[in-house]
């Protein structure tokens, strides 16, 4: 130990280690669920291997290089060391583990999931074509109205009936009810994007689809590229409830994620005793165990997915409360206008990506009735 001391850079080396996995992030989102998943195993997988496997696992040493001294061996090891290295790995894939989730591969999209997105697709255009024919009208009409074309009075009398309330109840195909109905508690607006080209063909790719077009629609802002910038500007308490949304997304995540390889093991399992031992009831509880373990993946992700609209509701407030103060810090003046605030922020993204104008943000369809 004193030699592993006495190497530069080494103790920083630990202290940061220690940090990491001591860290509240590491210890709820990875190590607990991957112990949870080694428990299982060393109960209802590693008993049940064939002998000579299972004998290594049980027997198995490890001594550490330049720490003769500590030596760990047998189950302990997978109690200590495997929970570790499980998590460890579990947070370093994080990133391609929510793409993996998202479906947003180019191999899932073009052609494993190629039936769900347009199962999707098929679902955004069912409530959206409506909408998007209203808005067309309606600027049909504006701009009739503009040109002086038709009785005014009664293109004044079209368009309240296209967009607004009579009385205290939206009239009946108006755009504020389609609104109202998209973006209803319980509404298809809080669960996919409205820009189509941003669907995804899982529930949990649209999820973060939405977090990620909402700053754009309200404000013409690039949440990709903002926000980035804009976290140094939140204040503490919206930084902790991001910190812990997103903790408990990714536990929920990798718990998902280990149910699924747990009861892939079961499966293989059940194969194996069909094929040698032909002991049927004993794979007859693998098969059991995997399906109750790929139910309680399902069910995980589904939590996952509630975890990431609650997570995507926190940065939403962020951008609504913030943005201000993060043109201050960029020494922008604030606009005069929602309209303006757009151009601002389009332009100031072109300058941030490109440093020049050749920076194109994908548009959504009926860009032109965002500001409104």
């Amino acid at each position: 130990m004193d030699l592993l001391e006495s190497l530069p850079g080494v103790g920083s080396m630990f202290s940061l280690l220690g940090k990491f996995f001591s860290g509240k992030a590491f210890l709820i989102a990875a190590f607990l669920p991957a112990l949870v998943f080694v428990a299982l195993n060393l109960l209802f997988v590693v008993p049940y291997l064939p002998s000579p496997v299972g004998a290594q696992v049980i027997s198995f040493s490890l001594t550490l290089p330049l720490l003769e001294e500590v030596k760990i061996e047998g189950q302990g090891l997978f109690y200590t060391l495997a929970p570790v290295v499980i998590g460890a790995a579990l947070i370093l894939l994080n990133t391609p583990l929510i793409k993996l989730y998202e479906g947003a591969f180019s191999w899932q999209r073009n052609f494993l999931f190629k039936p769900l997105l347009e199962r999707v697709r098929r679902r955004h255009r069912a409530k959206h074509e409506k909408l998007r024919a209203l808005q067309a009208e309606y600027q049909r009409v504006a701009a009739q109205l503009e040109r002086g074309e038709g009785n005014p009075q009664a293109l004044q009398l079209q368009l309240a009936s296209l967009r607004s309330f009579v009385g205290e109840k939206p009239s009946a195909s108006s755009i504020e009810e389609l609104y109202m109905d998209l973006f209803s508690p319980r509404g298809l607006g809080w669960e996919l994007p409205f820009d189509e080209a941003r669907l995804m063909p899982t529930r949990l790719g649209n999820a973060f689809a939405v977090i990620e077009e909402y700053p754009y629609r309200r404000y013409g802002m690039d949440g990709v590229t903002f926000w980035p910038r804009l976290i140094h500007v939140i204040s503490e308490d919206y930084k902790t409830a991001i910190d812990n949304a997103k903790t408990s997304l990714d536990s929920l995540l990798n718990s998902s994620l280990l149910s699924g390889v747990l009861g892939l093991e079961f499966l293989v399992m059940a194969g194996y005793y069909v094929l040698t031992s032909g002991d049927c009831t004993l794979a007859d509880w693998f098969i059991l165990g995997w399906a109750g373990s790929w139910i309680v993946a399902y069910l995980f992700y589904r939590a996952t997915v509630t975890a990431t609209q609650s997570m995507g509701a926190q940065i939403a407030a962020c951008f609504d409360l913030f943005r201000g103060a993060l043109l201050e810090k960029l020494d922008i003046a604030q606009p005069r206008d929602l309209l303006a605030e757009q151009a601002v922020w389009r332009n100031l993204a072109k300058f941030l990506v490109s440093g020049d104008a050749y920076y194109y943000p994908r548009l959504s369809e009926g860009t032109g009735s965002e500001s409104r």
